[in-house]
């Protein structure tokens, strides 16, 4: 069975940012894992992410390449990064994270800069003044959100500042041609055009051959592209996706399994029940199913 977070935070405003003066706060959360959790892969697409490792140990993999991360360490996350993170059995994670982007100068040029240097393998590194503004930020969160839009923006600037200059002289990779990484934006891009179609038609997807006639792409090419990219595929998406959605239906709607067979397109409540205990390592039956 898999381990389950013991608290968690999270103000998501991925689809409607919240901007403070010029920088835009996409989503900013605590966690807490629970023994050996998985965060499943998923995709920053506009947004830089820094996860900042307050207690345990883990791994965080950004496409195949993992990094192990420990209390103090900061991982920076770029846009367009598919990233997992993996937390210790014997010393569960405990982290802070924040999302933001920006377009203003000269923040927007550096921290192109630094997506232009780093590889994921350096993109760990540790400075307690970004703990202390991201302890502040998330306080707030957790408060209800009572600082000013002009104290949230100071805390924000702070931590670029911090950012930019922690990694000013960090070791570069080696440069990309500026049509290999157009390309790589586009294949990433089109990725995250597929994972949103299916997260936001769940319950109306009839089959992922619906797939080719959004893109304009045959099946084949999308499934190999999204392995590559992912590290996962289109099949294996799609059915965790099912999964995580039955999961919430039966426990935070207290839903029947078969409502949610039902509901998600499965066969039978038989096959559903087989898949969700694949997933879960539980039945999905609660009191009074059989």
């Amino acid at each position: 069975m898999l381990a389950e977070a013991k608290y968690h935070l999270t103000q998501n405003h991925l689809r409607t940012p919240l901007d403070f003066e010029g920088f835009r706060l996409h989503q900013i959360g605590r966690l807490h894992c629970g023994s050996g959790m998985v965060i499943g892969q998923h995709l920053h697409y506009g947004w830089f992410e820094i996860t900042a490792v307050t207690e345990g140990c883990g791994e965080v993999f950004t496409g195949n390449i993992g990094t192990k991360v420990k209390a103090g360490d900061i991982y920076f996350s770029f846009p367009c990064d598919m990233h997992d993170i993996r937390s210790s059995r014997e010393a569960p994670l405990k982290y802070d994270f924040f999302s933001f982007s920006t377009e203003l100068s000269p923040f927007k040029e550096e921290l192109d800069g630094i997506m232009e240097r780093l590889s994921p393998e350096n993109r760990v590194f540790s400075d307690r003044r970004i703990n202390r503004c991201l302890e502040e930020l998330t306080l707030n969160a957790e408060k209800g959100g009572k600082l000013t839009k002009t104290l949230t923006a100071c805390l924000i600037k702070e931590i670029l500042i911090y950012i930019i200059n922690d990694l000013a002289d960090a070791a570069p990779q080696k440069p990309r041609h500026a049509e290999s990484r157009n390309a790589e934006n586009a294949a990433v891009e089109l990725c995250f055009q597929l994972m949103n179609y299916i997260n936001t038609h769940l319950f109306s997807m009839k089959s992922l051959s619906e797939l080719s006639g959004l893109t304009g792409y045959n099946y084949s090419y999308l499934s190999t592209l999204f392995k590559q990219i992912t590290s996962q595929t289109l099949r294996s998406y799609y059915r965790q996706k099912r999964l995580e959605t039955a999961k919430s239906l039966l426990k935070e709607q207290d839903m029947t399994a078969v409502r949610a067979a039902e509901l998600l397109g499965y066969s039978s409540a038989s096959a559903f029940g087989k898949a969700y205990k694949l997933q879960f390592g539980e039945s999905p039956l609660g009191k009074g199913e059989k």
